[in-house]
């Protein structure tokens, strides 16, 4: 949870990147239940000597339905009324419906769509937050893009305005 709190507070995204202002900022996590979010948030907010309260930062415990267009268009309501400047869904896996193929870049493509679309329309950057495969020969090692799931063996990397 530190790379959004540097986000929101104008201090440094991924300990690297120097953020030229706070950013609002909502963070969807599928996996941990609210409880423990809140412990995380609370415990990373307090090593960086930051309160929580002031990084302005909203969590929920559920996540997005890419592609599903009511879902969507709540989402869309909520990060624009909220003012929502960047928005961070982890996983990006329990978004997608049950019944795709993940291996289907066209019916990947077209559910991420729907999310940047949401986004781009009211302004909010996305980060989607993508796991490794398990078959990662050594898991004690950085992995690589070929490790991630969908990925072929080109990146594309994107400065966004909140960053310089």
């Amino acid at each position: 949870m530190n790379p959004e709190r540097g986000l929101a507070t104008g201090g440094r995204f991924l300990g690297y990147y120097r953020v030229a202002e706070p950013k609002r900022m909502a963070m969807f996590s599928g996996e941990s239940g609210m409880a423990t979010i809140q412990e995380t948030a609370l415990r990373v907010s307090k090593a960086a000597g930051v309160s929580l309260h002031e990084t302005g930062i909203i969590f929920s415990d559920t996540v997005p339905k890419f592609g599903d267009p009511l879902n969507m268009e709540a989402f869309r309501r909520f990060l624009e009324a909220d003012g929502i400047e960047v928005v961070i869904i982890d996983p990006v896996y329990l978004c997608l419906p049950c019944d795709i193929n993940p291996a289907n870049l066209f019916d990947i493509g077209r559910l991420l769509r729907s999310v940047s679309d949401v986004c781009k329309e009211v302004g909010a950057t996305p980060i989607l937050v993508h796991h490794l495969k398990k078959t990662v020969a050594n898991p004690y090692t950085p992995g690589q893009l070929e490790d991630i799931g969908w990925a072929d063996r080109r990146g594309r990397f994107v400065r966004h305005g909140a960053f310089r």
